[in-house]
């Protein structure tokens, strides 16, 4: 009885549970054809899927959408009008596109790849790419002579390589051009020359790294001081700035540099942006695209050629168009610098280190010499402004910071007042030469000597 129950429940027709049966039924042309179906599907489907939710980070992070994302937009829309014009053909025609389409991304990579050995990746969360660049300075740039030397060591500051913990003292100077010193040679560069005086004078081992970069402002500043991991070890944070400030409101510009302050305070700083925005080749198109076509961009060469075109540049609009008032909206943009220099007091005090704030001095006064006037290459959109007109903007944006310091309590060098108007501290409109780094060094210094001696008794 039980030997016939078991046959007979060998030969009875199956509903999918006999695996002969489900076998022969999966062998069928029919059933191939719907599991190949569904393969095709999802080869084509995955990579717009995958690259539908990269371009959706970009929202997500609150990231402004740019030329790069419409760009990828278009790529995909049409990757997916592709995807439906194929699938209406053969099976052998989508099996050439899925076979095109996996081959151009495996290419893609290995060429990404390479590029990376070429353009590589700045590394993360450092305010300037570890480097050592050298060049021999032009005739550009009066009270610069000679060999540059630009060494940024490997916590992506400018300065000697050091281990934090093996100083006793440990100063971060911040800050846009007027702080990077970009064509001093390194131990001639203000930061640098403070550190040297202070061990000197203290007989201790001191730091002060430099953490300067051309075009920055104070969010930069205040985002640096948040994001940058070694900030909150060091002692004291020193602070110059507000001619980058000016510079945004007179190019109006303040709004959109604002947008980009994350990837340009912290280098290789990457936090929510897409990685199609992270790839060398992306990176490279956008760096030659911003020195061919960006007024606003300028290119720096290492030995400082530049400079000759930017001061014809600014005759040139001063011809066309010389501005002798203030723009309208002046007070607006002070209003911002007020709350951006709390910002950068308030993010001070969340890493737990002292601040310092510094005017910023520049060659601008009423009446200044035909001489003098021909090194200065500020200029705007259509038009430049007079010496005299810039000077009195700078004085607002100086005058700012003294209130602010003094509401707040907070510390302040007042080199505005201190260095002089001419050539002996400036090769342009603000930046030191050699001897204005010293004249800069020394009235930082004569702050610090005292503090630092008193606080080690």
């Amino acid at each position: 009885m039980i030997v016939q129950l078991q046959k007979k429940r060998m030969t009875c027709p199956s509903k999918g549970y006999h695996l002969k049966g489900f076998a022969d039924n999966m062998s069928t042309p029919e059933k191939r054809n719907n599991t190949k179906e569904i393969v095709f599907v999802f080869l084509l489907t995955a990579p717009a899927v995958i690259h539908t939710v990269a371009f959706a980070s970009v929202a997500m992070n609150g990231l402004e959408i740019g030329r790069i994302d419409a760009a990828f937009v278009v790529l995909l829309v049409g990757y997916l009008c592709a995807c439906v014009v194929v699938c209406r053909g053969t099976p052998g025609t989508v099996g050439r596109f899925l076979l095109l389409t996996y081959a151009s991304l495996c290419t893609a990579g290995l060429a990404e790849t390479a590029l990376w050995f070429v353009f590589p990746p700045p590394p993360g969360n450092v305010p300037i790419s570890p480097r050592v660049r050298k060049s021999v300075a032009a005739d550009t740039m009066p009270g610069i002579s000679g060999p540059i030397v630009y060494s940024v060591n490997e916590i992506g500051l400018r300065g000697p390589q050091t281990t934090l913990a093996d100083a006793t003292w440990r100063i971060l100077c911040v800050g846009g051009s007027t702080t990077e010193c970009l064509y001093v040679t390194d131990e001639k560069s203000w930061p640098w020359l403070l550190q040297d005086r202070l061990a000197a004078s203290l007989g201790e081992n001191v730091f002060v790294g430099n953490a300067g970069k051309s075009g920055q402002f104070t969010r930069h500043h205040s985002y640096q001081i948040r994001n940058y991991p070694l900030a909150n070890e060091f002692d004291w944070v020193v602070v110059l700035c507000g001619i980058n400030d000016a510079g945004a409101f007179l190019w109006n510009a303040y709004a959109e540099r604002s947008l980009a302050v994350p990837q340009q305070a912290l280098t290789g700083s990457f936090d929510g942006v897409p990685y199609y925005r992270r790839l060398s080749a992306v990176r490279f198109i956008q760096r030659w695209h911003q020195t061919q076509f960006s007024e606003q961009v300028v290119v720096q060469d290492p030995a400082g050629l530049w400079y000759s075109e930017e001061r014809k540049v600014r005759q040139a609009k001063l011809a066309r168009n010389t501005i002798t008032e203030i723009p309208e909206g002046c007070e607006e943009a002070l209003d911002r610098y007020r709350v951006d220099l709390v910002d950068i007091i308030a993010a001070c005090r969340e890493r737990g280190v002292k601040l310092v704030l510094m005017t910023q001095p520049t060659l601008y006064k009423h009446n200044l010499s035909p001489e003098l006037d021909r090194l200065l290459c500020a200029h705007s959109q259509d038009r430049a402004y007079t010496p005299g007109i810039l000077s009195e903007l700078m004085e607002k944006y100086n005058q700012t910071m003294r209130e602010v310091c003094e509401g707040k309590n907070v510390d302040m060098i007042d080199l505005a007042s201190v260095i002089p108007k001419d050539t002996t501290a400036f090769y342009d409109d603000c930046h030191f030469n050699i001897s204005g780094c010293e004249k800069v060094a020394s009235a930082v210094f004569s702050f610090f000597d005292s503090r630092l001696e008193q606080t080690a008794k």
